[in-house]
């Protein structure tokens, strides 16, 4: 299931994430004038178990290292698994999952391929370390220290992303 609201009962235990579902995202993203996140390559997020259904992908259709692309290896940050099709993917467990409405009791986990438009941030205040607060003893070694901001985030263009339900071939249940 794509689209900006996929729905999780039509996901079978078969229907696993594969290279089409990236070149079909990245046509319709195209088709709609949205802009690359870095300019050249959309973003990706998905979870470790789908990236696993991906990467499995063999043959001239199939994951291609990112050194194929050209790339230096420390150009790779941690957790991206590389670029691939158009997009740079990361690879997070923090996307979001449940199940296909009970149908089958299968794991359906959103991968979510965007351009630079698919979000809106508006800042009130920016993220800060603060400091402030009661010292607990004379010695101060006891300083409370947190952060603080005032932001939201907020879906700003639904043409620029795409979300796919798929389930995993290793999935949790």
């Amino acid at each position: 299931a794509t689209g900006a609201t996929p729905s999780n009962s039509l996901v079978q235990a078969t229907d696993t994430f594969a290279s089409e579902n990236v070149r079909h995202s990245v046509a319709k993203l195209r088709g709609a004038n949205v802009v690359p996140i870095d300019g050249q390559f959309y973003g990706a997020f998905m979870h470790p178990d789908v990236a696993h259904d991906l990467r499995a992908e063999s043959g001239s259709l199939g994951w291609r290292v990112p050194h194929e692309y050209g790339m230096s290896q420390d150009a790779i940050f941690a957790g991206e698994l590389g670029q691939y099709e158009g997009v740079r993917f990361i690879e997070t467990p923090r996307v979001t999952y449940g199940t296909n409405d009970g149908v089958s009791n299968v794991d359906v986990y959103n991968t979510y391929i965007m351009g630079r438009e698919a979000l809106a941030e508006a800042v009130a205040e920016e993220f800060h370390v603060v400091t402030d607060g009661v010292v607990v003893d004379a010695l101060n070694r006891h300083k409370p220290i947190g952060w603080y901001g005032v932001a939201g985030w907020s879906l700003f263009r639904p043409e620029a992303l795409w979300v796919h339900g798929t389930s995993s071939s290793i999935g949790t249940n």
